[in-house]
């Protein structure tokens, strides 16, 4: 059914940024977006995941972020080579109470973006995991983009293994500073392109995101 929530809109900072919209749900809150548009960012706490999207969203970095609790998600519209693509981006809390919600929030994904710290060596040594966990809830068809977030410090785990780890499995992978917009840009537009491309191989599916259709849903 439809559900009633109290949604925060942040206005348009410029016009350079007009295109975006943010809204944030409770925990026990999910969206069924069109599947592909549909992207989650996911990894454990502190890896920078809220601080990435807001330096895609506000291409400002902000020292301070509240901890993500269940998700929040962003809209934002690329340009590609194959048109126009609006992406719902959801954030996900990397808390351990939190990670049994997160196939429910990855529902119908076709992008997850898996970010590790390259300060923290636990955000790799528990990569994997997060990678199960988000198999649990998405479609066959979602894409796995693996991020190495933080590279304005220097790096305590092993890049050229993570690297491989990428390549092995058939992941995208992108290093990535939340300080610098430059690098956080092309990761979010190589999604668009990847939907895109997908949308014109396959043009009987829809490409079209709506934040009208929000589901209510009791976590398990």
């Amino acid at each position: 059914m439809i559900a009633k929530v109290s949604c925060y809109f942040d206005q348009t900072i410029d016009d350079k940024i007009n295109n975006f919209r943010i809204v944030t749900f409770s925990h026990q809150m999910f969206n069924e977006t069109n599947s592909d548009c549909k992207v989650v960012v996911i990894g454990d706490s502190v890896v920078g995941k809220t601080s990435l999207l807001n330096q895609y969203n506000l291409k400002r970095f902000q020292q301070t972020t509240d901890a993500t609790i269940g998700a929040s998600f962003i809209c934002a519209t690329e340009q590609t080579s194959n048109g126009p693509v609006t992406l719902h981006i959801w954030d996900t809390a990397g808390q351990e109470k939190y990670r049994s919600l997160v196939p429910m929030y990855s529902r119908s994904a076709v992008a997850a973006i898996v970010v590790v710290d390259v300060t923290m060596m636990s955000s790799y040594e528990h990569i994997q995991d997060w990678i199960n966990v988000i198999k649990c809830g998405y479609s066959p068809k979602c894409k796995i983009y693996i991020v190495a977030n933080k590279m304005d410090l220097e790096p305590v785990i092993p890049l050229t293994s993570l690297v491989k780890f990428a390549q092995d499995n058939g992941y995208m992978f992108f290093k990535t500073s939340a300080l610098d917009y430059a690098t956080v840009a092309p990761l979010f537009h190589q999604i668009a392109e990847d939907i895109a491309l997908k949308r014109k191989k396959n043009p009987d599916e829809q490409a079209i995101c709506s934040v009208s259709s929000i589901d209510e849903a009791e976590p398990n």
